[in-house]
């Protein structure tokens, strides 16, 4: 006797609704792996910014101050610049923060050969890139280390297309506002980023004008009629020593450091560029080796600057903003008593500078 087997397949039909389920489920379920990503993203970037707040009221704790904001140029007006100014004065010795943080953040290997015979403080001299040819090849180097703590993982991992930012100031003259930056080709020699900077109140020291009178488009009338020495100061200046008991305001509601990605955007020829392309992802980011300080001035929306200076121009973050890549809108910030929130952009102008300074004497809560 015989026996006849059968065989079970999928017919072709069968096959195709298969595959088609799996297509939906694939749909369904990767936008939340992508935000479950970037959550454990923001968290990484929430911990490095705690870890920078720890890191200077660990220095506050061992010298009485919290660190220089930066070492700019004792010249009122000029913090910028690399020329001598005469006895008695400092010249821009071209870094900031982060540096002074180096040692906190395991990184005094790093400290240590970056300071050696070349002593780093409010009261030292001399830019580091001019002193002699080993000291300057060293520093250089030591410079393009990429420090993690000092990088948000939601930011490009790759060097600027335009350009490495090292300082950004402001000059108030005449009762005018005016802002800068600076910093070199990215094509010359790779340099570490960061993607955090310290918090230099509204204009930081603004030049020689003690308040901002006339400039076209201030934001709201009583800014203008505020003291930008008295009133309008963050924890970090030029070559300042702040202890804590001087911020006035409340260490909890002082901001200390924020997220500063750079010029993120499309169709982007900033005025700082080293060619008349206009570029489309990361262009400009700030190195950690430089001043690593900004000014809140203007605000935490970077769309507000699209169509400037070129009418291609769009923006998720720009050079002269604290700003994020985060999804939901907001920006990180470390408090001075340590702790980190976040600030939607569309953060009330007037509050969000109350925020940034330390003696204001305003009330100003987290929203």
């Amino acid at each position: 006797m015989s026996k006849k087997t059968s065989r079970v397949a999928f017919t072709l039909v069968e096959l195709l609704v298969v595959i088609a389920i799996i297509g939906i489920l694939v749909a369904l379920l990767l936008p939340a792996v992508q935000a479950a990503r970037e959550a454990a993203r923001r968290n990484a970037c929430t911990n490095n910014l705690k870890q920078l707040g720890l890191a200077a009221l660990n220095y506050e704790s061992a010298r009485g101050t919290l660190p220089p904001g930066y070492l700019g140029s004792t010249l009122q007006d000029r913090p910028w610049l690399n020329a001598n100014i005469g006895a008695g004065g400092a010249l821009n010795q071209g870094v900031g923060v982060l540096v002074f943080t180096l040692p906190y953040v395991e990184e005094s290997a790093i400290y240590d050969q970056f300071t050696e015979s070349y002593p780093l403080g409010v009261d030292t001299n001399g830019p580091w890139y001019y002193n002699d040819t080993y000291d300057n090849y060293r520093r250089r180097r030591l410079a393009g280390t990429s420090i993690e703590s000092f990088r948000c993982p939601s930011v490009p991992d790759q060097p600027p297309q335009s350009a490495y930012l090292d300082k950004m100031y402001f000059v108030v003259e005449s009762g005018g506002l005016n802002s800068g930056s600076s910093g070199s080709d990215p094509t010359l020699a790779p340099l570490g980023l960061t993607n955090y900077a310290g918090v230099t109140g509204v204009v930081g020291p603004g030049g020689p004008q003690d308040r901002i009178n006339d400039t076209d488009g201030l934001p709201y009338t009583l800014l203008g009629e505020r003291s930008i020495r008295g009133e309008l100061v963050g924890v970090f200046g030029r070559r300042t020593e702040t202890p804590l008991a001087k911020v006035i305001d409340g260490t909890s509601k002082t901001l200390m450091f924020g997220e500063a990605p750079g010029t993120i955007g499309a169709g982007v020829g900033d005025t700082f560029t080293y060619t008349d392309t206009l570029f489309d992802g990361f262009s400009q980011g700030f190195v950690w080796a430089g001043w690593a300080c900004l000014p809140t001035y203007y605000g935490l929306d970077a769309s507000r600057d699209n169509g400037e200076p070129n009418p291609e121009a769009k923006y998720q973050t720009r050079w002269r903003l604290f700003g994020s890549v985060h999804s939901g809108g907001s920006v990180l910030f470390a408090m001075t008593d340590g702790s980190v929130h976040g600030l939607t952009k569309d953060i009330d102008l007037e509050l969000f500078h109350n925020l940034s300074t330390m003696k204001g004497g305003e009330a100003a809560s987290l929203p």
